[in-house]
C-alpha cells in the first residue's frame, strides 16, 4: 500500500471514531441535520436503530440518484433552486414535510449569520 491511500484509510477511519464519538451521545428526542452530501450509510442506519425518536435530515447534492422508498414531499424551489432531503422521519403526519424542510432552512440562516460575524471580525482585525 503505497503511503497516500495509507492516509486516506487513517483519515476515513479518524472520521468513524468521531462520528462513532457522536452517535454515542446522541439524545433522545432530537434531529440532527447534516451538511449536504454526508452519506455515511452505515452511521445513518445506527443512528436510526439506536433510538425510536433519534432523527437526521440531509439535503442531496443535485444530480444525486437514487431509489425513493417513500415520497415525503421534502423538497422546497426557492430562488430558482430546487432542493431535496433524506431523512429518518418517515410519519408526515407527525413531522409534516414543510415544517421539517423549514428548520433545515432556519439553520442555513444561522450558518450565514456566523459567516458574516466572521468576515466582519476578520475585516476588523485587517484594517
Amino acid at each position: 500500500m503505497d503511503l497516500m491511500n495509507h492516509q486516506l484509510i487513517n483519515s476515513i477511519e479518524r472520521v468513524k471514531c468521531g462520528l462513532q464519538r457522536i452517535l454515542d451521545s446522541v439524545q433522545e428526542n432530537s434531529l440532527t441535520l447534516f451538511d449536504k452530501g454526508f452519506y455515511f450509510l452505515d452511521l445513518l442506519y445506527q443512528w436510526q436503530t439506536s433510538s425510536t425518536q433519534s432523527h437526521w435530515l440531509i439535503p442531496l447534492r443535485k444530480g444525486v440518484k437514487c431509489d425513493v422508498l417513500r415520497e415525503l414531499g421534502l423538497e422546497k424551489t426557492e430562488k430558482g433552486k430546487h432542493f431535496q432531503y433524506i431523512t429518518s422521519l418517515l410519519n408526515n403526519t407527525t413531522y409534516p414535510a414543510n415544517e421539517v424542510v423549514s428548520v433545515y432552512r432556519h439553520r442555513q440562516e444561522i450558518e450565514l449569520g456566523y459567516r458574516e460575524v466572521k468576515q466582519y471580525l476578520l475585516d476588523k482585525l485587517m484594517h
